[in-house]
């Protein structure tokens, strides 16, 4: 949410990242909060990508420079796989969120603000070459992208505290 403030005050492009973040977030939060069995899932998923960013960025590092040294990276990505097995973790790949929008019912607001956002923050043809910050409908994409934002993130954060307040033993913890 900080950051979509600060995109919403400053720059349209960290305001479509920000917006896309807290749908992101609002998915894995609904997907989650379905099953033990998700959440389940959810959790493993950290061995997962875990193990996918640090094999990513061996191969880039190797890109970049074929005599580097990986030890590190190798012990890492080691231990990542381990972890894996020790879990018993099923999955090959990282969760899809656009896979996870289809299961909670959120397919048209993952698939419009994905598009809408990708636009704004990816370099393309039209960003590179006519697209001027403080001008015309480019700056008021901001307020859309703010009250999307801000409506995922709550929409977030509303599904949590219903979550919490069916299980009557849970209470929820509140910072002043």
């Amino acid at each position: 949410y900080e950051q979509l403030r600060a995109g919403y005050a400053k720059y349209t492009g960290l305001a479509g990242w920000a917006c896309r973040n807290l749908l992101e977030l609002d998915i894995f939060t609904k997907w989650v909060l379905q099953s033990p069995a998700n959440a389940k899932r959810f959790v493993a998923d950290v061995a997962i990508d875990g193990t996918e960013l640090f094999e990513s960025m061996k191969a880039w590092l190797l890109h970049f420079d074929p005599g580097a040294g990986t030890k590190e990276l190798d012990e890492t990505i080691r231990l990542g796989h381990e972890r894996r097995k020790v879990e018993g973790t099923t999955g090959k790949n990282h969760l899809e969120v656009r896979n996870l929008a289809d299961a909670v019912g959120m397919t048209a607001d993952y698939k419009r603000t994905m598009k809408l956002c990708s636009k704004l923050v990816h370099p393309t043809a039209w960003s590179v070459i006519s697209m001027r910050e403080e001008e015309g409908e480019y700056a008021a994409f901001r307020v859309i992208l703010f009250q999307s934002g801000s409506r995922f993130g709550l929409d977030a954060y509303n599904t949590i505290r219903e979550h919490l307040f069916k299980d009557k033993s849970m209470t929820p913890r509140i910072k002043n």
